[in-house]
């Protein structure tokens, strides 16, 4: 059997160093994860979040109503269509078609 020119320069690998890099990059990825996740939960807790103040499945019109107009509407974008209104007072209410999906009060209002 014939032996290729470079395939002694992986004789220097050993398995262990090998092993060891990969149990690194698993601890990193692992440990990776929870940080992600705390960033995540501190970003939501950041958008106090009102209970009732808009409630969820009523329409753009009854939001109208209740709120008045926005003082600046996004979208819609996307399918399905979602767009955002925002009030004065840093609330965002989130339309899916016409409907709420959600309401929030932007961090720093």
């Amino acid at each position: 059997m014939r032996t290729l020119p470079w395939f002694g320069a992986f004789d220097s690998i050993k398995p262990m160093k090998f092993l060891s890099s990969k149990a690194a990059r698993a601890a990193l990825i692992i440990l990776a994860i929870p940080v992600a996740s705390w960033v995540i939960a501190a970003t939501i807790s950041a958008m106090t979040l009102r209970d009732g103040s808009v409630p969820r499945g009523i329409t753009q019109g009854e939001v109208m109503t209740t709120k008045g107009q926005p003082t600046q509407e996004i979208g819609p974008i996307g399918d399905p269509p979602i767009s955002k209104w925002i009030y004065a007072d840093g609330e965002v209410v989130v339309f899916e078609y016409d409907r709420v999906v959600d309401s929030f009060v932007r961090p720093g209002s």
